[in-house]
């Protein structure tokens, strides 16, 4: 696993320059967005006002235990029964990406200090202040799941479209339930896009098989 986190780090500095693009266009539609951040939240909620059971469901779902993990140990699985290196290789990969994500979250969420949607706080940021109310941004569950949806993509590339559209439905789920806004939702995403492609990319291209 040091070998593909090696290889991943060379892949994000090989590609610093798109890497570096598609943050800053985010950054800049971030600022665009965020004067009507709480606008948008609520038309999302208007719109989907029906859907609030599938909602709590897919948020339940999309916490690391039961959607990067659990995905991880099914793919082991079906590999050492189909004997299927590359079924072993998206399990490494989606692990690993749910975990870099995960732990990016960590960092990010106490140093922004974004209030979330329903917090009694003043809406805005708090920086360098912690507590469950100030964990808005970047949305951990998006992140997290966008990060190893992208990596089974790239790595296993037949289950690429519902593991990304189950990834944006997590993202839904949490602006639907108020725990995010859309910007929120906007950073895990990109983020984690960021973090499973280059996982992705190194574990597929990793020469020796994974059992090693």
């Amino acid at each position: 696993m040091v070998g593909i986190l090696s290889d991943a780090a060379r892949y994000l500095w090989r590609h610093r320059v798109p890497y570096g693009v598609a943050w800053i266009v985010t950054l800049f539609v971030s600022i665009l967005l965020y004067p009507s951040d709480a606008l948008w939240l609520a038309r999302i909620q208007q719109m989907f006002a029906e859907h609030q059971k599938l909602a709590e469901t897919l948020s339940e779902i999309g916490y690391f235990k039961s959607s990067s993990l659990a995905f991880a140990v099914v793919l082991t699985v079906a590999g050492l029964v189909g004997r299927a290196d590359r079924l072993r290789r998206a399990a490494v990969a989606c692990l690993l990406a749910g975990v870099i994500a995960g732990l990016c979250v960590l960092v990010l969420r106490p140093a922004l200090g974004r209030a979330r949607p329903d917090a009694s706080l003043a809406p805005g940021f708090h920086w360098l202040e912690s507590g469950d109310e100030l964990r808005s941004m970047p949305s951990g569950h998006t992140m997290t799941n966008t990060a190893s949806a992208v990596a089974i993509a790239v790595t296993l590339p037949p289950l690429a479209v519902p593991v990304l559209a189950y990834a944006v439905g997590v993202g839904w789920s949490r602006m639907q339930l108020n725990r995010h806004y859309p910007t929120d939702v906007l950073w895990g995403a990109v983020l984690g896009a960021s973090t499973g492609l280059a996982i992705g990319v190194a574990t597929r291209d990793r020469r020796r098989p994974v059992a090693s």
